[in-house]
């Protein structure tokens, strides 16, 4: 790890997956849509990542923009034939 590291530490209090250092939320569409919704409705800033392989692969490289999508609110894959579907996410 290179220095500046330190600052990717979280704590996630939700239920999340990490995928070589990514945190993927196992969030139905329904769950999304209900943080955003918790948010709108107490005006609240949401960020939302929407990772892909290619984002994780750019993540190993670059630091700075890995610690972004580990600050998201909320981070769902993008591109799930990637990874498989939510129901493979079992055999991960």
């Amino acid at each position: 790890m290179t220095s500046g590291d330190e600052s990717l530490e979280k704590d996630f209090s939700r239920d999340v997956w990490c995928i070589l250092g990514i945190p993927f939320d196992n969030y139905s569409m329904e769950d999304v849509c209900n943080v955003m919704d918790d948010r709108i409705a107490q005006e609240n800033q949401c960020v939302l990542s929407t990772p892909n392989l290619d984002w994780v692969s750019m993540s190993l490289r670059d630091c700075d923009f890995k610690k972004t999508i580990i600050d998201s609110d909320v981070s769902i894959i993008d591109g799930t034939p990637s990874f498989g579907y939510r129901v493979s996410w079992a055999c991960l």
